[in-house]
């Protein structure tokens, strides 16, 4: 499996996604991305992986709840 982390500059936090999450959509987002608002990393080939990407932010780290 494939994850992506979107760093939420407004939201202040670092969200772990599957690569076909409705949202994540492999790193593009629902409808593309501003850079004032955040940014993707990955893709990363394990869940750990993403965590320390995640981490690297010094955001707050989540995982996301659809999936």
């Amino acid at each position: 499996m494939r994850y992506w982390v979107y760093e939420d500059r407004r939201g202040d936090r670092a969200t772990i996604h599957l690569a076909h999450c409705v949202h994540c959509n492999h790193g593009q987002g629902k409808q593309g991305t501003r850079p004032e608002n955040g940014r993707w990393h990955g893709p990363f080939g394990s869940r750990d992986g993403a965590h320390v990407a995640a981490t690297a932010t010094h955001r707050a780290v989540h995982r996301c709840g659809r999936c």
